[in-house]
């Protein structure tokens, strides 16, 4: 991946957040994302449920991993072996010539892949510690954060460029205490994101691209004028 600055010209990053407690049983990830000035998943209109993200600003990867610790003396730690983005690109209806067209294989700059790895995955020194009523325990979380950002396709007010059905693979190596054995866990989310600059979109507009699978809880849309 080539390094980019991590903020878009406005000085905000985008970043999109993954987050896991080492207990939990299901493989599926929790996530969130933002971009300083805006919440950009979308709770409303016809990519809701999704994250939105604008051509040519740049995204940064945060894993965040949580789980109750013992004692101050007994705390539990994680290291992440990999993580990889997982890009299928769509069709989607093009307006001026009256066709169909595949989108690129990634949204993201210098790829002409479908799968991108997030290198330079740091650990953030400041652990952060809270002590939970209810369970009477300490609970800690643990972040890494990428030191390069992705950059996404398209130029400032391009408004459709693509869709995609995206994934994130996360595969981490846990430690719950001191001393134990550790153990190797993979995790994934399949989050639907748009890339646009959030105008002279309606529904009949969304309406021209095929609809969503039901087995596809991913897709990321982008585009251009």
């Amino acid at each position: 991946m080539t390094q980019n600055k991590p903020t878009d010209d406005c000085g905000f990053p985008a970043a999109i957040s993954l987050s896991f407690d080492y207990q939990q049983e299901s493989q599926l990830l929790c996530w969130s994302a933002t971009d300083g000035h805006r919440n950009i998943y979308m709770q409303r209109g016809p990519m809701a449920g999704g994250v939105w993200l604008q051509p040519a600003e740049h995204v940064s990867v945060f894993v965040k991993g949580g789980g109750p610790v013992r004692s101050l003396d007994s705390r539990w730690s994680f290291k992440i072996i990999d993580c990889f983005i997982i890009t299928i690109p769509e069709l989607r209806w093009s307006r001026a010539d009256h066709a169909k067209e595949y989108s690129a294989p990634s949204p993201f700059v210098g790829s002409g892949s479908t799968t991108r790895h997030v290198d330079n995955l740091q650990l953030v020194p400041e652990e952060q510690l809270s002590y939970d009523e209810a369970s009477k325990e300490f609970y800690l979380t643990i972040v890494y954060r990428s030191l390069n950002a992705f950059q996404v396709i398209g130029k400032k007010g391009d408004k459709r460029i693509g869709r995609w059905d995206m994934s994130f693979i996360l595969t981490v190596e846990i430690q719950e205490h001191p001393g134990d054995t550790p153990y190797v866990r993979v995790f994934r989310f399949d989050p639907e994101t748009e890339v646009g600059n959030g105008h002279n979109k309606s529904k009949s507009e969304s309406d021209d691209f095929p609809p969503s699978h039901p087995d596809s809880s991913s897709r990321q849309e982008s585009g251009r004028e």
